[in-house]
């Protein structure tokens, strides 16, 4: 239930500022940020298609 509450306060995070952290986070770790950008995007792309059919 937290775990839940905590992924929808994280999802209400500025975009901006999440995109920008991780374009630093790929910089500075290289092909693991990249891997990880993959995968928030997923994520995101997932949670917005689960609230659309809700």
């Amino acid at each position: 239930m937290q775990v839940i509450i905590c992924i929808e306060e994280f999802l209400k995070i500025d975009e901006r500022l999440v995109n920008r952290g991780i374009t630093h986070f790929t910089q500075t770790n290289g092909e693991l940020g990249t891997s990880l950008m993959a995968d928030l995007k997923m994520f995101s792309l997932m949670t917005q298609r689960g609230r659309d059919g809700d």
